[in-house]
């Protein structure tokens, strides 16, 4: 039988032929899109796909397509309105036994139920101008995608995945029945349409060429992106409509948001500015500690003034221990505040970072500023992979499904999944990226391998997406000059901060730097009586190696020397045990015990940690410069580290 014939088919009575419609188990008002499995109670499948449309439309409306969010969020679950897929539903919660009509085995795997609204747009669209074809290469390709992640649609060996799918035999994507069961909501659509929603799309896709000479190549690749954008609107709007059915206590807990205002988070900061102030006023004011929290105070200073520039890429170039997190914090508050009457206003603050090691610290000290008693995860949010059990509640990761906080903490790793990675869960958070504040911490630490992906990405949040981006560190990327002037970032002079960097570089000197190499370099031996002496002239010593093994050989070695306590550090201890041994040095340094720490990477970059002396393996000159930043960090010492 095809796919008319499943519809209706004609039978000849003598003369006369009678359309006969075919007897469904299910009809429109019956169907069902989920059951909740603590009371039993049922979710219409059209009150759902009205409620993601809902959503969608809200989420896509962040980039000015609206009505393709309305459209995704009718038709994503089209095919669900099949008998065979009601029959599914059902015996796999038990309502239908296997010896009753209508029994699905749920063992034989998932109906496709995505499929069929993508090839609903793609019969409407596929025969009509460009502008529509190219509608219909959107839209059918999320509703095809959003169950498994966007699909391969034409792979290397030319084969066309896309048109596969969308021609996929009806009795597979059981799209007729669905059709004729849900004209309520192709009637929808049809209205949607009426509104020539391909023109408005066609509008965003001219104005996201930045350039005239702009290559083809990076201009399909940001379409990408607006594609995994779309996917992103669907996905979290079906998550939340499902998920809020299936636990009605998530209403409650997230805020859709609706967040404290900024000018109440830019009044708790400046009070902890002004602390700052006092305790700085008390100060020797010949002391190099003095001086030091007067540039901070210099850089927070840049930053708030600053603020009130367009939305954009910009620089903040300042040394380690220069005062970064609170001083880019303070731009950010105050740039949401700056940009709260722009028709696409600010909603989030992302602060990423490239180390779990640094996340904890910075978010915590955030949270003990921003955060009141009662407000915990309201307004700073943690997401990465190494939680402390204390903070990982159910409604903590509630909320990080899809970031649902004023103030997101998270690492790149996370950042980068959000924007390329496989499958359905990081790509669900990326459209919270738009009208968004996004402060790149040590952004040096960004991949090689994926520096043009990268900075094609925060063109695009930028230009088509109404963010800006903060590129802080002390030691800053060439993104002006990556090799591929159809990707580079362009940054101009104006686009820095900080505007005499070099003049700040030399107020912030708290260090010397020594070359110690040797041709015939150095045994495991040599170092531990390097770091004795360095002990017994600045009282605490940080030994950062290259390798997890040579850092381990050099604890073992003045370990057994048994000179003084001795701590060792790497990516191979637990989290709670790493943060253990790293508050128990913090201890040491603040009682000005002595201690020698022996590390990894890990500390390089961020850490809030001050030694007396350093001793880095060899090294490129922006790690060496961040290692510095371990060393004499707040100038309180009578000497240079």
């Amino acid at each position: 039988m095809n796919n008319l014939e499943s519809i209706a088919h004609v039978r000849k009575n003598g003369e006369e032929c009678i359309l006969e419609q075919p007897i469904w188990k299910y009809e429109s008002q019956e169907l069902i899109a989920h059951r909740r499995k603590s009371d039993g109670a049922e979710q219409a499948l059209i009150s759902h796909l009205q409620e993601t449309s809902q959503l969608a439309e809200g989420f896509a409306a962040k980039i000015g397509l609206p009505e393709i969010g309305r459209i995704l969020g009718l038709l994503h679950d089209f095919g669900k309105a099949s008998d065979i897929y009601q029959g599914y539903l059902r015996s796999k919660e038990g309502l239908i036994n296997p010896d009753q009509d209508g029994y699905v085995d749920a063992h034989r795997g998932e109906i496709d139920h995505s499929t069929a609204g993508a090839q609903l747009i793609y019969e409407k669209l596929s025969y009509s101008d460009n502008a529509k074809l190219i509608l219909m290469q959107f839209l059918s390709l999320v509703l095809a995608s959003h169950h498994s992640g966007l699909i391969d649609a034409l792979t290397p060996d030319g084969r066309n995945n896309f048109l596969r799918r969308v021609t996929k035999p009806g009795e597979d994507t059981h799209f007729m029945e669905a059709r004729a069961k849900l004209a309520e909501i192709e009637k929808l659509l049809d209205g949607i349409l009426t509104l020539a929603p391909e023109r408005v799309l066609l509008e965003k896709m001219s104005k996201m060429k930045e350039k005239e000479a702009e290559s083809q190549a990076t201009l399909s690749f940001k379409h990408g992106l607006l594609v995994r954008f779309l996917l992103s609107c669907l996905l979290d709007a079906d998550r939340l409509s499902t998920s809020d059915f299936e636990t009605s206590e998530n209403k409650i807990v997230r805020s859709y948001g609706s967040y404290l205002p900024w000018t109440i988070l830019i009044e708790r900061l400046e009070k902890k500015f002004s602390e700052f102030d006092l305790e700085t006023a008390s100060m020797d004011k010949n002391s190099q500690a003095y001086k030091v929290n007067q540039i901070r105070a210099h850089v927070a200073q840049a930053c708030c003034d600053f603020a009130s520039e367009p939305k954009g890429i910009y620089r903040l170039t300042v040394p380690t221990a220069g005062g970064k997190t609170l001083a880019s914090l303070r731009f950010a508050l105050h740039h949401a505040q700056a940009h709260t009457n722009d028709k696409e206003k600010i909603e989030r603050i992302f602060y990423i970072v490239p180390y779990i090691t640094i996340i904890d610290q910075n978010a915590n000290e955030v949270r003990s500023i921003l955060e009141q008693q009662n407000e915990r995860d309201k307004v700073v949010l943690e997401h990465h992979s190494n939680l402390t059990p204390e903070k990982e509640s159910s409604r903590h990761n509630l909320l990080a499904e899809n970031w649902d906080a004023p103030i997101i903490f998270t690492t790149q790793v996370q950042f980068l999944e959000s924007l390329f990675g496989a499958g359905t869960r990081n790509t669900r958070r990326m459209h919270q990226l738009a009208n968004s504040v996004i402060i790149l911490d040590e952004v040096q630490t960004i991949p090689i391998k994926t520096t043009h992906m990268f900075t094609t990405a925060l063109r695009f949040l930028v230009h088509d997406c109404g963010s800006t981006v903060l590129l802080c560190t002390a030691t800053q990327p060439p993104f002006e000059a990556t090799g591929n002037p159809y990707r580079d970032l362009n940054l101009q002079s104006r686009q820095h901060i900080i505007k005499d960097e070099e003049a700040l570089y030399k107020d912030l000197k708290r260090v010397d730097v020594y070359d110690e190499r040797k041709p015939i370099g150095w045994t495991y031996p040599k170092i531990a009586d390097l770091a004795n002496r360095a002990l017994l002239k600045k009282g605490s010593v940080l030994i950062i190696m290259n390798t997890r093994t040579s850092a381990l050989e050099v604890y073992r070695e003045i370990k057994a020397r048994n000179w003084t306590e001795t701590y060792h550090l790497s990516t191979n201890m637990c989290p709670a045990h790493r943060f253990d041994v790293l508050n128990r040095i913090k201890a040491k340094l603040d009682a000005h015990e002595p201690v020698i720490c022996v590390s990894t990477q890990l500390i390089e970059a961020g850490v809030n940690i001050d030694f007396g002396a350093v001793i880095r393996a060899l090294a490129g000159l922006d790690s060496i410069a961040q290692s510095a930043g371990r060393c004499n960090r707040h100038g309180l010492r009578n000497s240079p580290g």
